[in-house]
């Protein structure tokens, strides 16, 4: 009996968790600035720069940038500081193996401080840590048998197989302007930087990432040392190589800011009227090729005994992937006691998804979007001061591949966001969401690995045999258990369809 096989590999999760870490750090003022009053707002950035597999174990590792405004000794005026803390996560499984795929995501989920004295505060940042580890399983599947007396059943068998995983980077640099009506920069306090109006073509082997980064800074003016801000904005279009990737491919392209030196540079006349830029963004690629094979998950014949070898093989198919743009608005109002708001310097959106749900035809995703506003007072003592908001959301996405029970893997990241301070005092929050979503679903497939056949007695196969249908029972079972073929028994009994009646009296004739 000749047997034909197919040659695949597809992914295989051997690891998927959450874990994470403690990232604690002093930092001293150096010197050369006031003592500390008061803080005003502690910011805390995770990076993540390493991730390995190693034979029963895996570690993370990156760094986290603490940025500090306080109000100083002479309650006038904001200073800012800044220090960095490295982390290390290292984790024991026994399923994790070396040379092993591993996607990780991480992120700040908890910043607290303690002012110790006037020249030292101590910060913790609690860095949650979402990992996904895959193993690459090489395997030989049957799709076609020769034979006239060699009845097949087949599954069509879905999965992924990983073609690309790389890590990448964009460097943008430039010469941005204060523009007419700001007045001069005195101390640069900090700069926020954000990826906003993220558009990613996939092209064979190429990424096209066209977008801008939103440069917002804080900075004390000259001459009347009041705190104010500009906002800047850096468009950009890079084509990053990317061989193997696809767009028919399921594709995670992230990105995140991992360097952001923006300092205060003199224009011609000598004034502190120009922000000098050095940014980069480190590219988190992988894609995985969709394999769809139809396999040979039962056989047997009509006139031989067939000894067949096989084993069950669990893999995840893809089922569901939606990448889709949501918009959320919302208003929010500042606690009572807060210091009056002036103007607003920023706003910082963090999507943190706590249920993500497959439904029939549905994906429902719920979770928070803390937003902390960094706003401008005219309190002398508070000059510039900030809240946190929690926003929840429930995002529901049509999803005709989706079944109720299939893993769901969700990302949302904010692409765009606008506010605006109403008279009656809230603060208006329009927020554009980019949702990725996907879902799948284990499938447990049989394999044939191998058959060998020897001859049967036919004195041992009646010619007819009365049945009575049992609970589960399937024509391909039937026939496989009497040797016989499924048409044979449908057209002595007269059945159409493949619905059966527990308790039904049928014939079944001898092939």
């Amino acid at each position: 009996m000749d047997m034909k096989k197919s040659d695949i590999v597809l992914n295989k999760t051997a690891v998927e968790t959450g874990s994470s870490v403690v990232v604690e750090c002093d930092i001293i003022v150096p010197d050369v600035k006031p003592d500390l009053l008061k803080i005003l707002q502690t910011d805390a950035v995770a990076i993540l720069n390493k991730k390995e597999v190693t034979d029963g174990g895996y570690n993370v590792g990156g760094k986290v940038d603490f940025t500090v405004l306080y109000v100083p000794e002479s309650a006038k005026g904001v200073c800012s500081l800044s220090a960095t803390a490295d982390f290390i996560n290292n984790e024991n499984h026994p399923l994790a193996k070396a040379g092993m795929f591993m996607d990780v995501i991480c992120d700040v989920e908890h910043l607290e401080f303690n002012l110790i004295n006037s020249r030292k505060i101590n910060i913790k940042a609690v860095v949650g840590i979402d990992t996904h580890i895959m193993e690459k399983l090489p395997l030989s599947i049957p799709t076609d048998m020769e034979g006239e007396d060699v009845m097949m059943k087949k599954e069509r068998m879905h999965g992924l197989c990983r073609v690309l995983q790389k890590n990448d980077e964009i460097k943008l640099t430039d010469e941005l302007t204060i523009p007419q009506g700001k007045p001069t920069i005195e101390t640069l306090l900090k700069s926020d930087v954000a990826l906003r109006n993220k558009e990613i073509k996939v092209i064979a082997g190429k990424i096209v990432v066209k977008g801008e980064l939103s440069i917002c800074s804080l900075y004390i003016s000259e001459g009347d040392g009041m705190a104010t801000f500009v906002e800047n904005c850096l468009p950009f279009t890079e084509i990053i190589d990317a061989q193997g990737i696809s767009e028919d491919n399921y594709n995670n392209i992230d990105f995140q800011v991992i360097k952001s030196s923006v300092n205060a540079t003199a224009d011609a006349d000598g004034d502190l009227r120009m922000l000098d830029c050095d940014i980069k963004l480190g590219v988190s690629i992988s894609s995985d090729e969709k394999i769809s094979e139809d396999v040979i998950s039962d056989v047997y014949s009509t006139s031989k005994k067939l000894n067949i070898s096989s084993s069950n093989i669990e893999v995840d198919s893809l089922t569901e992937s939606i990448d889709v743009s949501h918009t959320i608005k919302e208003s929010v109002m500042p606690a009572e006691g807060l210091p009056p708001i002036s103007h607003i310097y920023n706003v910082v959106a963090k999507p943190y998804i706590s249920s993500a749900e497959a439904q029939d035809g549905k994906i429902v995703l719920e979770g928070v979007i803390d937003t902390y506003i960094l706003y401008i007072s005219s309190k002398e003592d508070s000059p510039v001061y900030n809240f946190k908001a929690e926003v929840p959301f429930s995002i529901v996405l049509d999803a005709p591949g989706a079944s109720a029970g299939d893993k769901v893997r969700g990302k949302i990241t904010v692409n765009h966001i606008s506010y605006n301070l109403n008279a009656a005092g809230e603060i208006e929050l329009r927020m554009v969401l980019m949702v990725s979503a996907a879902t799948f679903h284990k499938n447990t497939v049989n394999v044939i690995s191998d058959i060998t056949e020897e001859e049967f007695d036919e004195k041992d196969a009646p010619s007819i045999v009365l049945y009575f249908i049992q609970k589960g029972d399937t024509l391909w079972d039937i026939a496989k258990r009497y040797h016989t073929k499924e048409e044979y028994i449908r057209k002595l009994n007269n059945i159409d369809g493949d619905t059966l009646k527990e308790g039904m009296q049928i014939l079944i004739p001898k092939a």
